[in-house]
Formats: C-alpha cells, structure tokens, sequence
C-alpha cells in the first residue's frame, strides 16, 4: 500500500464544481504510521475536552433558564398553573445538570489515559470526601434520581422600578423535604443540616460544577503535554499541503492522506475539522488560505 500527502480541492468545469483530488509527494510508512497515530490521541485529547464543554453547557442552560425562567409560560393566565409548570421546568433543567455530573466523571474516567486512572480516581474520590459542598451536590444528585425532584419551592416576586413592574421568580429547595425523604445523605449530612430551611442552591451547583471541571481540565493539560510531538507533526503536515496549496494558487483545499492502489486515488484518511481547529487554537497554524467546511 502506497500513501501520499495531499489535498481536496473544487474546480469549475461546464459550470459545475468539480471535485480535485491531488497528490504532493509519496509518505513513508513510518511518516503514515505517525500520522495516523497523531490522529488517534488528538482524537483522545478532544474527548476529554468535551466532557468539559458538555457539563459546562449543562451548567449555562441551567443558569440561563433561572435568569429568565418565564419564557414560554407567558400566556397562562392561572398563576398556579404557571407556577406548577416553572417548578417542573426548573426541576427539569437542574436533574439534567445532576445527571451530567454523574456522566461525564464516568466519561471522564473512561477516557483518560490508563497511567492517569487511579490518580483521576483519587482526586474525585478526595473532592466528595473532603468538600462539604460538592459532596452534598454529589448526594443531592443522588436524592433527584431515586427519591423525589428537587425544587419544590418557586416565588414571584413583583417590585417597582423606575415606574416599571419588574418580576422576581426564585427557586428553592426545602431541607426539611430531604431530610423526610432521603435518610442517609451519608457525608452530606451534617452540611445540609447547617443549610438554612429553604436553599438557594445557584451558587453551590456552580462550586461544584467549576470544582469538577477543574479536576477534568489537570488531566486535559498533563494529556496535552503527553501530545504535543503528535500535534507538532500534524502541524507540519498542515504546512506542507498549504506551502503547495499557495504555490499552485490554490485557494480552497482540504488537508488529506492518499491511499494509492491499483493506480487509483481514493480517500483514505482525512484530517478533521475539530483536529484543524484545535491546531489553530493552540496557535499551530496559521491559514493563509481558506478550508472548506467539511466532515470529519
């Protein structure tokens, strides 16, 4: 099997846009056994970053919503009605938030390089232990899945400003109602009996979420340093292909790999835009030229 570094470009022929495929020089294996390495754990390394988009864009929707929680019930006319459908919207969006705390530990310790497992573990398991307010959000997200939903409590509150009727909604979380329903907040415990009767619980959900993703983002840095020859060698082979690209006057291309048999060109492996991105991110690359859009 032979491979060769080159490009996908468009040109117009009988005014349609015309598919290019165009080799720059043949690979050697060691280059192509590198190269597809290289995609393996830049892959790996994006994985682990989207355990932190996911739980932090769990987070936003849930701040977002407590910020502006009336949307869509604004044609109701029952109050209590409209104060039923906000609880279980509210109750909605945070037992998301819970359960994304829970999956992407899980995600996270899954795809995290073996020789950092137990450290992972450690860290995690020392967070629930030794923090009162996210071992208490770690139970709490245990209460909301086996036992009952969390809010159970929303006020509307009007006020008068600058001669505008402005309205406050709250959401809050009755401790008595836990206490009666979970038994065993095992550590959580003595922290939740010190929490005033009704808990407003926005700046706690967002310590614990920042802590976590704190743990996630140690162990994204110590893989990226792990990865930085891999992402030094697609860098290069992404300035090879733009050299050529410029030299040839091309003006759109994409970055791919040539598999070559039986004197056909058929795409094998390409580069993909989210690896494209992270290289122009980290300040690897620089585009001179334009890249299409593409799938991965």
């Amino acid at each position: 099997m032979v491979y060769c570094l080159g490009l996908q470009s468009n040109k117009l022929e009988n005014d349609k846009n015309i598919s290019v495929i165009q080799d720059i020089r043949e690979m050697s294996q060691q280059e192509i056994q590198e190269y597809k390495e290289s995609l393996k754990v830049v892959a790996e390394y994006r994985n682990l970053k989207n355990s932190i988009y996911l739980l932090s864009k769990n987070y936003e929707i849930f701040e977002s919503f407590l910020l502006n929680p009336e949307c869509g019930t604004c044609e109701l006319d029952s109050l209590n009605e409209k104060l039923n459908i906000l609880l279980l919207e509210a109750n909605s969006v945070f037992s998301n938030l819970l359960f994304s705390l829970t999956a992407t530990k899980h995600h996270f310790e899954f795809l995290v390089d073996e020789i950092d497992k137990n450290e992972y573990r450690e860290k995690t398991n020392y967070l629930y232990k030794s923090d009162n307010i996210y071992g208490f959000i770690w139970e709490l997200r245990n209460y909301a899945q086996h036992f009952f939903l969390p809010f159970t409590d929303a006020q509307i509150h009007e006020y008068i400003q600058n001669d505008e009727i402005l309205k406050n909604i709250e959401f809050k979380i009755n401790k008595n109602e836990l206490l009666k329903n979970k038994k065993d907040w095992k550590i959580a415990k003595s922290y939740l009996l010190s929490l005033p009767d009704f808990i407003n619980i926005i700046v706690l959900i967002r310590y614990a979420t920042l802590k976590l993703i704190g743990i996630y983002n140690y162990f994204s840095n110590k893989k990226l340093k792990r990865i930085e020859a891999n992402l030094i060698i697609l860098s290069n082979w992404f300035n090879e292909i733009q050299k050529f690209a410029i030299e040839n006057k091309i003006l759109k291309f994409y970055p791919c790999v040539l598999e070559l048999e039986s004197n056909q060109k058929n795409l094998n492996v390409k580069m993909g835009k989210l690896e494209l991105e992270l290289l122009v991110e980290l300040g690897l690359i620089q585009p001179q030229i334009s890249i299409p859009n593409s799938k991965n």
